[in-house]
């Protein structure tokens, strides 16, 4: 009996094996891949923003990871990003591991954005009152955003197309990140510019028209953390997948 086996379609892996090879053999995935496990310091590789207190460090810890510390003054944030080299046009998607040292007095933001917002006291995603604060330079954003200043402190979805700034939407089953503990978000574009949301694998959102989907507006994985008052906190990103279509 023969040991090879000819098959005559296409086989279409789904979930993570659109972005995390996991075949043996001289196989190609379509999908363009950017996984950063923080192994090594890898600070030269990423774009660091680090304003009243905020700061950044490759950290020796969970098979290696990224510390974003804000100050215990109000205000004291950093900022973590890439090149803008991904294109919801191409259905870019990214994945964060990450946690949060403390879940008071704090707001963190991950997900894609066009450039950090590299603005003293403040970063790309915050919420005050039901409503996304109007970046000064970010333009572009698609945000998993936890603000302790929003009324209910809870994960919120948002995003900003070209300047124009979505209404935030509490992401489904009262998310709320646990103290220490780690998480995943995932964020999914599609080519006409609409937006899926995961956390932990599940989806918790959807925003339709959320992100500019021309292949000029490019787009960087991101991660932001602001002090909402005293009392520092960190958040210790662990992994970051960033992929796309082509």
């Amino acid at each position: 009996m023969s040991q090879q086996v000819i098959i005559d379609r296409d086989l279409i892996f789904r979930g993570a094996a659109l972005y995390q090879p996991n075949v043996k053999g001289p196989m190609m995935t379509e999908y363009k891949i950017f996984d950063e496990q923080f192994v090594i310091a890898t600070t030269n590789d990423w774009n660091e923003e680090e304003t009243n207190g905020g700061t950044i460090a490759a950290a020796a810890v969970d098979g290696g990871a990224m510390t974003l510390t804000c100050g215990s003054t109000a205000n004291d944030c950093a900022e973590l990003s890439h090149t803008a080299q991904w294109s919801a046009a191409s259905a870019c998607g990214m994945e964060a591991k990450a946690k949060i040292s403390a879940i008071t007095n704090v707001c963190v933001a991950i997900g894609f954005v066009d450039a950090k917002e590299a603005t003293n006291d403040h970063i790309a995603g915050e919420i005050t009152d039901a409503a996304l604060r109007d970046p000064t330079v970010t333009a572009d954003a698609a945000l998993f955003v936890f603000d302790t200043n929003q009324t209910t402190d809870v994960w919120y979805v948002g995003a900003i197309n070209n300047n124009t700034i979505g209404t935030p939407v509490a992401a489904k089953g009262t998310l709320i990140p646990v103290a220490n503990t780690y998480f995943k978000v995932r964020i999914q574009t599609d080519k006409v510019g609409n937006v899926t949301f995961y956390y932990n694998g599940v989806a918790v959102g959807y925003l339709p028209s959320a992100i500019a989907y021309a292949s000029t507006n490019l787009l960087t994985p991101y991660v932001g953390i602001i002090s909402r008052s005293t009392g520092a906190a960190v958040c210790t990103v662990s992994r970051i997948t960033t992929w796309q279509e082509n």
